[in-house]
Formats: C-alpha cells, structure tokens, sequence
C-alpha cells in the first residue's frame, strides 16, 4: 500500500457531507491489494476535503473518497446497541484530542504512548452495561 502524504487524493466538495463523515472514523475496512487482504481503520475525517484517512495494521495510511471508502467497509456488528456505538465514538473523539494536544505540545514520549494505544484501542470491544 502506499502512504499519501502532502497533497489532497480526495476531490473538493462541499462540506456538509451527505455520509456520515467523522461518524465513520472508527470504522474498520478491509481492502485488497497485491493478491493480499489489509485491515484498517478510519482514523479521520476532513470535512474540508471530504477525505476519510485510513490506517492500515502494517502502518501504511491513504486518503479515500467516499466512493472508495464505502467499497472497503466492513459491516458493523448489528448485535452492538447504538448507546455503545456512541459511546466508541466519544472515546476515539477524546484519543484524538489527546493525542493533538500531546503533540501540540512536543510531548514525543506522550505521542509515542497515545500511539501504543491505537492498537489496544482498535482491539478493544465495548461490553454492554449492567
């Protein structure tokens, strides 16, 4: 897969996207490349550029259009309710948040560990409440 950086793969659009936009950052995909299967996650979304940023578990990350994106999606888990659905949401929203404060600030060793968290967090199932 090959990394994207420094200039926009997405077409302009305006910004008030139809899809769904950050609701779709925590969602998983799974794209074929190379004869291979590759797991990732939609880790942002920019509303400005209507680019959703997927990350892939070797490390490489590509900016998708809507079109692309919805093609590679997996499924959600239908037996989740929507209060944890929400509640995931919140928690990425605040991991991020940290994480761009943290660097921000220069804190390289709170940035590395934050990062370190990406790969429980993407692990990490939400158990229904009691």
């Amino acid at each position: 897969m090959e990394t994207i950086h420094g200039h926009n793969a997405c077409g302009s659009r305006h910004a008030n996207d139809p899809y769904f936009g950050e609701w779709l950052e925590g969602r998983k995909v799974k794209k074929l490349y190379k004869h291979q299967y590759h797991l990732g996650e939609v880790v942002k979304y920019d509303p400005q550029i209507n680019c959703y940023m997927v990350v892939y578990e070797d490390g490489n990350s590509e900016d998708l259009q809507w079109d692309e994106l919805k093609e590679v999606l997996l499924p959600l888990d239908i037996n989740i309710p929507l209060k944890l659905l929400a509640l995931q949401r919140c928690r990425h929203v605040k991991f991020f948040s940290d994480l761009k404060i943290a660097s921000q600030m220069g804190k390289n060793n709170h940035v590395k560990s934050l990062m370190e968290r990406t790969r429980t967090l993407s692990n990490f199932r939400l158990k229904e409440p009691v």
